[in-house]
């Protein structure tokens, strides 16, 4: 009698052990499959061809979209980009630009290059306004994604512009629109894609081990 209790015991101590092997085996590959099918569709769709910039009004400005082409005017950061855990850590900052129409929309960029660039065409594009010069900014050429601009972001946006033109709340409505355009290039996120990657080869080699062990046992 006691040999058998002893014996279920042990059996049930192995299906536990069974129980949480596949459990870890799951999750390691659920997460591995989540990590590595988002990050790469990111790649890819970011290495689509885009739209040109150039052609498209706000209203055309759907999030989601891929865009690309040349800023010739802006007028400045107006955001600064922080770490949502340091908010004294710069990690981009949100520019005042123009659609085809001439309305107002955002653009981000983390990319010090392309700040540099766009900070000298924010100075070239006052120089132009205040007619110091009559010669354009030179244009400065990006890429990147359209995205909704969060409420807060919004708030500084429209705050800015009635300070610039004067702007009432209704003209503030019909010539801003609430996207940016987010330059950030997917490689940020490579970090991930291998830690999906690496998942996904450890819930492998444990199936097989897991497999083996059961073939074994039979």
């Amino acid at each position: 009698m006691a040999g058998d209790l002893g014996k279920a015991d042990c059996n049930m101590t192995s299906l536990k052990s069974i129980i949480l092997f596949v459990i870890r085996i799951v999750i390691l590959l659920s997460v591995g499959l989540y990590l590595t099918i988002s990050i790469s569709g990111e790649f890819h769709h970011f290495n689509q061809t885009p739209h040109n910039y150039s052609d498209l009004s706000t209203d055309e400005l759907i999030p989601g979209m891929l865009v690309e082409g040349d800023i010739t005017l802006n007028y400045g950061k107006l955001v600064r980009g922080t770490d949502t855990k340091d908010s004294d850590k710069t990690l981009g900052y949100y520019y005042l630009i123009l659609d085809s129409e001439k309305h107002f929309i955002g653009l981000y960029t983390p990319s010090n290059d392309l700040n540099y660039s766009l900070t000298r065409q924010t100075e070239q594009s006052y120089d132009y306004f205040s007619g110091e010069t009559s010669s354009m900014p030179d244009a400065v050429h990006f890429k990147g994604i359209v995205q909704e601009m969060d409420s807060s972001v919004s708030a500084i946006y429209r705050s800015n512009i009635r300070d610039m033109f004067s702007y009432t709340s209704d003209e503030i409505d019909k010539s801003f629109s609430e996207v940016f355009i987010n330059t950030e290039p997917p490689t940020k996120n490579t970090f991930y894609l291998v830690i999906g990657i690496i998942s996904i080869v450890i819930a492998l080699i444990n199936s097989m081990v897991f497999i083996r062990r059961m073939i074994r046992g039979r």
